[in-house]
């Protein structure tokens, strides 16, 4: 079975104030299977609370993704170049709600916790980054538990009423 170990951690927060509000978060993960060891950075762009891009890369780009003077055609090709649609047969689309179906269809896929968990450290507030980056980092994302990010349980309470 694969398991992913999470190496680091890293989140910010990118054009506060009259800009479009956008959170960036990364985890550095080991994963090992039968195949062997890979190591990759796996960020979430979250753009005013919603819209979600995921992106995939060997080497980390955060502080490229974070930074403020990057040209507009480097930035958008560091996005296009390392956008990712799914892991571990979980699609990725860019709407939480969409996602948050395609969780309930692989419940047993090893990526789910992981997924949760960067959902989780960008969707948290400020006061509770460093204990929510303490909680995986170092440790094998299966061996603990990951709540729920707030906006999964408002759209499974949605789900009970209907």
């Amino acid at each position: 079975m694969k398991r992913y170990y999470i190496e680091d951690v890293r989140c910010d927060v990118v054009g506060a104030g009259m800009d479009a509000c956008v959170v960036i978060g990364g985890v550095k993960y080991r994963s090992s299977d039968e195949n062997g060891d890979k190591e990759r950075w796996l960020y979430l762009e979250e753009i005013e609370g919603t819209f979600t891009e995921f992106y995939e890369t060997e080497e980390d780009i955060f502080d490229d993704l974070c930074r403020d003077n990057i040209p507009q055609e480097e930035f958008e090709a560091c996005r296009e170049n390392n956008r990712i649609g799914e892991i571990d047969g979980i699609e990725l689309p860019t709407e939480y709600e969409e996602l948050f179906e395609n969780f309930r269809d692989h419940e047993d896929s090893p990526a789910l916790p992981l997924l949760r968990y960067l959902i989780l450290v960008v969707r948290c507030d400020m006061e509770e980054l460093a204990p929510t980056i303490a909680m995986g980092r170092g440790r094998y994302i299966d061996e603990i538990q990951v709540p729920k990010s707030d906006l999964e349980e408002e759209e499974e309470e949605e789900e009970e009423k209907e």
